[in-house]
């Protein structure tokens, strides 16, 4: 194949390709029902000519990685016969986890509730930050509000003493369309939904580590499902100081559509969290 064909190959192949649905973006679940639509078809034709058939297999195969779908309205189709419990298997929008246990078998509540993050309100039905955190919290995050301090905090206050090689210096921060994610050497180690959520988690670590001795004996996963799980009782933004409301959301995967509790604050519009949010529960 010489260099002109070679190009107009590449050309053709680029042209073709549909990034909307291919790549990162893939439905898997939708691809999955692509091949199967595919694959029956070519064993019918193979069964009148056997190379008409493999050609038609091929071409399938070709069609699906280049374009993401071989059947128009294919997310319909998943949607009404493929399970929901299957489709959660592969989907990206984030699920409420359990999270693990910390050393001494507590809940991340009453975790939070003995290092006097939390208190009960006074009629007893919810839970609030205590007013020595609240202080504490906002006068680091003021600290961490410019970029590089930011960045440099997570190897000291995220992953410090666990068994985990980061390095402040080959840390990055790079934003996308719903997250921004801290990278190191380009390895995910985690993700916010906003800038501000990251500050308060960021601050959150930094009065933890200030009052408590076993901060750094917390492996980092509970770390940040501790600290995630602090921002759900947020009143104001680590970032501007704006008041934080929850409202109800529908988040769109390819195939599926999931209710989220969201808190977002009023000034600056960062999300500070979203979490599955149950519709049967909630009208109980």
């Amino acid at each position: 194949m010489n260099v002109r064909e070679t190009f107009t190959l590449s050309f053709l192949t680029d042209l073709l390709r549909n990034p909307e649905y291919t790549g990162e973006n893939r439905c898997f679940p939708c691809t999955l029902v692509n091949l199967s639509i595919g694959t029956a078809a070519s064993v019918v034709v193979a069964a009148v000519s056997p190379l008409a058939g493999g050609s038609l297999f091929g071409l399938s195969l070709l069609v699906i990685y280049l374009r993401g779908y071989l059947v128009p309205g294919t997310p319909t189709v998943t949607k009404r016969y493929l399970p929901d419990s299957f489709l959660r298997l592969f989907d990206k929008v984030d699920e409420p986890s359990t999270p693990p246990a910390l050393d001494d078998v507590d809940t991340i509540e009453a975790f939070l509730r003995r290092r006097d993050a939390l208190r009960e309100v006074e009629d007893g039905a919810d839970l609030e930050l205590t007013p020595s955190f609240r202080t504490a919290h906002r006068k680091w995050a003021a600290e961490y509000d410019a970029t590089d301090r930011l960045l440099a905090a997570p190897a000291s206050l995220l992953f410090h003493g666990a068994d985990v090689d980061v390095d402040a210096e080959d840390l990055t921060l790079t934003q996308g369309p719903n997250a921004f994610v801290l990278r190191s050497e380009d390895r995910p180690l985690a993700r916010w939904e906003s800038r501000a959520a990251m500050i308060g988690d960021v601050a959150a670590a930094a009065v933890f580590a200030d009052r408590t001795d076993d901060w750094a004996a917390i492996d980092p996963e509970t770390r940040l499902q501790v600290l995630g799980a602090l921002r759900l009782w947020y009143d104001r933004c680590p970032a501007c100081g704006g008041d934080v409301s929850l409202e109800q959301d529908v988040v769109e995967s390819c195939c599926r559509s999931t209710s989220v509790l969201v808190g977002t604050c009023n000034d600056c519009g960062s999300r500070m969290f979203e979490t599955n949010y149950d519709d049967s529960i909630a009208s109980e």
